[in-house]
């Protein structure tokens, strides 16, 4: 059965469709999490890092049910860390000054989940920008990796109490803090120019939303190294970075988990079929010239009907009429 090669361009307008879509959407989420900080800047934090847990696990399903279809390993390594670090979010936004999960903690204990939460983020992308083109490597270990990292990070604060602190009341943030938003900067810049040098390895749609969002990443870490108030605009400016960096991921992992195998799918049932088609015609004809070659007679009989069909030669042997092919 051939496969229309419509279905590939009504795959790629399918998925144009749902990009506006989900722009669209998405414009309409952050509309509505801006408006909450007319509210309080409590509840807008508490939707912007919910929205950016809500997509970091849902990168991180897509990326490890379709880790056998992803062809990018930037995709993949990112998609993968993108699950623990929103644990460590979550913990983040419990933690926030005003929640109250936690009694008696101050600033210093959501400061210092975010910053765990960096080292994880960070740890991840310079890892994915050193094998962002290549896709020879287990899936396994990296999410043993991520997870054993989030699940070190979290007891170094909780349990063992030897995070170092990052916030300090009447001086704002520590130098540690401080120090580890410089070091995010310039380890993101890093791989930022090594995916730059490397763009030609990544598919030409793909290559923006990596590019854009690991920007973004830089962004958000320049306004939380230069914020002095927790409930200030640049704290809310880096919340909405962080929103657009996970959601150009989500978006190329969506275009390259799931659409772009489907394409290449039809595309090379088209090819097949095309080849198929091709390779029967020659064939034909082959037996065709074979025939009137030796001026032989040739029969065809169709084994789902009782029909037999003769050429114009075997009926004369035959002296019997029959139905003319080009057998």
């Amino acid at each position: 059965m051939l496969i229309d090669s419509s279905i590939t361009t009504g795959l790629q307008q399918a998925h144009d469709s749902r990009v506006d879509h989900g722009l669209a959407m998405v414009t309409a989420i952050v509309a509505i999490i801006l408006a909450s900080r007319l509210h309080s800047y409590v509840l807008f934090h508490s939707l912007a890092e919910l929205f950016s847990i809500v997509v970091g696990l849902t990168a991180f399903s897509i990326a490890w049910n379709t880790r056998h279809h992803i062809e990018s390993g930037f995709l993949l390594v990112v998609g993968l860390t993108f699950g623990p670090v929103a644990g460590i979010d979550l913990m983040h936004t419990l933690a926030y000054k005003g929640m109250g999960v936690f009694p008696g903690a101050d600033a210093n204990l959501p400061t210092q989940l975010w910053i765990a939460g960096r080292i994880l983020e960070v740890g991840g992308i310079v890892a994915a920008s050193l094998v962002a083109d290549s896709r020879r490597f287990s899936t396994r270990p990296v999410v043993v990796v991520a997870i054993g990292s989030m699940s070190a990070l979290l007891a170094a604060i909780f349990w063992w109490d030897v995070f170092p602190d990052c916030w300090r009341a009447g001086s704002g943030l520590t130098p540690f803090k401080v120090g580890m938003e410089y070091a995010f900067m310039t380890l993101l810049s890093l791989a930022l120019f090594r995916l730059w040098t490397h763009r030609h390895r990544f598919a030409p749609d793909l290559f923006p939303l990596v590019f854009a969002s690991v920007a973004l990443v830089i962004v958000e870490e320049a306004c939380f190294t230069l914020y002095t108030d927790v409930y200030g605009a640049l704290n809310l400016a880096g919340h909405i970075a962080k929103i657009g960096s996970f959601y150009l991921i989500y978006a190329g992992l969506v275009r390259f988990g799931f659409a772009r195998p489907q394409e290449l799918l039809y595309r090379r049932l088209n090819q097949l079929n095309a080849r198929l088609a091709d390779d029967a015609l020659r064939s034909n004809e082959r037996a065709s010239l074979a025939v009137a070659a030796v001026g032989g007679a040739a029969w065809e009989w169709d084994m789902l009907s009782p029909a037999i069909v003769l050429t114009p030669r075997h009926a004369e042997w035959l002296r019997t009429s029959g139905t003319p092919s080009s057998a």
